[in-house]
């Protein structure tokens, strides 16, 4: 029986991981954000963490904003 090969986190695209660490434009790809509403979000609470001219956005903080998003509806 052949072993099956787990594929990368990057195969599926709305799969975001507590534990990672993503650039704005695959957070925005996996979630299936336009950048407007990448906009709206960082204007709604959606914190980054910033390294030079670089912006990123941990899976947890993407995680805690929707669930707040959600508490809010």
């Amino acid at each position: 029986m052949a072993k099956e090969r787990l594929q990368p986190a990057t195969a599926y695209p709305g799969v975001i991981s507590t534990a990672e660490i993503y650039t704005l434009d695959e957070a925005r790809k996996r979630l299936r954000w336009t950048e407007s509403s990448l906009r709206a979000a960082r204007r709604r609470g959606l914190r980054l963490l910033i390294c030079g001219k670089r912006r990123y956005v941990t899976g947890q903080e993407i995680l805690r904003f929707l669930e707040q998003l959600n508490a809010g509806s």
